[in-house]
């Protein structure tokens, strides 16, 4: 009888760490402060780490949002004087060309007259070398023929914004395709002024839809376009860490005035220990977390297609590859 139990409470503890090397709890911290500005990222969530860690991104719109409901998409500038006033500016010559195209997929450079930050990190695409580009802008072409934007990233401060595919129709309904909304970071997160990440280097695989990217302080990351629908876009996520000790990786950029004027306005969480909640993205939080949903749930006038943002299947890299 003895033993029976020992080797049931041995095959037990054996289960359990078997399920603990396949998932990894990052910790989430809340850092947003309050603007009367709809045009600022106030909102400023953290994910921190100590581990080369991999996890799923997934964008989907509202709940409350279908395809025929007014969609605003113009920027509301009330209270917004001297914002950015403080803002660095480099000076550009305007430019836009199309760095791949196949029967998916259409990928655009965009320089812009000017940016908060120089266009210095190169672009890799098929074997080509890019240089001065401030905005990437992903499409997915449909059967039909249009081409719709999914996926935007700024290299020069590591900026990513993702959405799924618009509902057929809606641009022509709406007057425009949905909107942009939250904004994602992917690496060692730096500070100059506002959080940023130092891209040295970014690559597209076209037959992947893969960016590779290579970070200045070292390390590199991954991301995958696994799934583009009206349904959502899922991102697939990998970042391969130098440091040995714990530091932020991910961060959610967004923008809160009050639920009805902004891009997100809820936290959704549930951590591996089986608690779960909600709060308000002005409210402090600071925990471990299993999935992370950045949602809204009331019809916001700003960006009111812009999608909701997922978090979750956090997983050690060696487990993901």
């Amino acid at each position: 009888m003895r033993r029976s139990l020992a080797t049931i409470l041995v095959a037990a503890v054996t289960a359990l760490t078997a399920a603990a090397a396949f998932a990894l709890e990052p910790q989430l911290v809340n850092r947003s402060h309050s603007v009367a500005c709809a045009e600022v990222d106030n909102v400023d969530f953290r994910f921190s780490a100590g581990a080369p860690l991999a996890f799923t991104i997934e964008a989907t719109f509202p709940s409350y949002f279908h395809a025929e409901m007014e969609d605003r998409t113009a920027p509301v500038w009330d209270n917004c004087e001297g914002y950015d006033a403080n803002d660095p500016v480099f000076t550009s010559t305007p430019a836009e060309r199309v760095l791949y195209e196949d029967d998916d997929w259409l990928l655009v450079g965009i320089r812009k007259p000017s940016f908060w930050r120089p266009a210095i990190v190169p672009v890799r695409v098929d074997g080509e070398r890019f240089s001065e580009l401030h905005l990437l802008q992903l499409h997915r072409k449909r059967e039909v023929g249009e081409t719709v934007e999914v996926l935007v990233l700024y290299p020069p401060d590591g900026y990513w914004r993702p959405k799924p595919l618009a509902p057929v129709g809606h641009a022509e309904r709406a007057g425009r395709d949905t909107a942009f909304g939250s904004s994602f970071l992917i690496g060692p997160i730096e500070e100059d002024g506002r959080p940023l990440v130092d891209l040295a280097e970014v690559t597209f695989v076209p037959e992947a839809a893969r960016f590779e990217l290579r970070f200045l302080r070292g390390g590199s990351a991954t991301l995958e376009v696994a799934e583009v629908a009206v349904d959502g876009l899922t991102l697939e996520v990998r970042i391969d860490r130098e440091e040995s000790e714990a530091e932020e990786v991910a961060a959610v950029r967004s923008m809160f005035v009050e639920p009805t004027m902004a891009d997100t306005a809820l936290l959704r969480w549930s951590g591996g220990d089986g608690a779960a909640g909600e709060t308000e993205v002005m409210g402090p939080f600071d925990r471990t977390v299993a999935e992370a949903t950045f949602a809204r749930e009331v019809p916001s006038e700003h960006n009111t297609s812009a999608p909701d943002l997922r978090f979750f299947d956090f997983r050690p890299l060696a487990e993901a590859r």
